[in-house]
């Protein structure tokens, strides 16, 4: 998986491409598609305190 870093990046490109865009169709798909790049950030988030957390759990035993 993507780190959030990446996702973030990835989500801000889209949007670029969407401010640039002159179909409306298009934008609007490149927008979704920047939500979602979005999501997985929250996700890889997500992923990487479950990581850590769970590295600590294991360091503690």
């Amino acid at each position: 998986m993507r780190n959030a870093k990446d996702c973030l990046a990835r989500a801000s490109e889209m949007e670029r491409q969407a401010g640039a865009c002159d179909a409306g169709t298009l934008a609007t798909e490149l927008l979704s598609m920047a939500q979602t790049w979005r999501y997985l950030a929250q996700q890889a988030l997500w992923q990487d305190a479950f990581i850590a957390q769970t590295l600590q759990d294991f360091d503690l035993k």
